[in-house]
């Protein structure tokens, strides 16, 4: 764990060189409640899992490294910024709450199913 002192972030490295903002307005919610959530949606359980697993280690604070593209990709699902971030409006500044990205995904997989994320099923 490093502390910057300009800032007073603290951040960690967590696997496939995602990162974790430690300082957030929303509280990390367990890894039974986050199964919980994304089986509660009307897609496939065991597919959502897979894809959260995957994107970001079931981490709801997760931050990608920037793209080549210059996007970044957030939270659990890993929703990126420059395809949604407009399509979302205000709901983006919540982007990083567990349920409403569960909700953003959601409308997403309506829409394209998992074709939009580098790990669908």
């Amino acid at each position: 764990t490093q502390l910057d002192q300009t800032n007073q972030t603290t951040t960690r490295q967590i696997p496939d060189g995602i990162i974790e903002p430690i300082q957030t307005t929303t509280t990390v919610a367990s890894a039974q409640t986050i199964e919980e959530r994304l089986c509660s949606m009307n897609w496939p359980c065991q597919e959502a899992k897979q894809v959260a697993w995957c994107e970001s280690r079931m981490n709801p604070k997760a931050i990608s490294p920037i793209n080549r593209n210059g996007s970044q990709d957030f939270g659990l699902m890993q929703i990126n910024d420059g395809a949604w971030q407009e399509y979302f409006g205000k709901r983006w500044a919540q982007v990083l709450d567990t349920e409403q990205n569960i909700a953003m995904a959601y409308e997403i997989y309506s829409l394209y199913g998992w074709q939009p994320w580098t790990c669908a099923p």
